[in-house]
């Protein structure tokens, strides 16, 4: 108690050469969701549901982090979208 600490620090610079969109393979089942929709849920009784979404929804934030990576500089936002890539490495 009393201690200063902050839970969401502001990001960093990082090597963000690419991120991953994965598209849902089969509508949810029962009551399932997503990370983000449970940590939001958990964030909201400890009074920083703001704080953690900073007002965007899911896609809101896929489409900030490929801002800020190197995405932009190979495909635009419309084909990040709708790519499929399949890797098997």
């Amino acid at each position: 108690m009393g201690q200063d600490f902050r839970l969401f620090p502001p990001p960093q610079p990082v090597n963000a050469r690419v991120i991953v969109l994965q598209q849902k393979c089969i509508e949810p089942l029962g009551k399932s969701k997503s990370d983000y929709q449970i940590f939001t849920l958990l964030s909201d009784p400890l009074g920083i549901k703001e704080q953690f979404t900073e007002g965007r929804d899911e896609i809101q934030w896929v489409k900030r982090m490929y801002e800020v990576s190197d995405l932009p500089k190979v495909m635009n936002w419309k084909e990040f979208q709708t790519k499929v890539i399949i890797s098997c490495r």
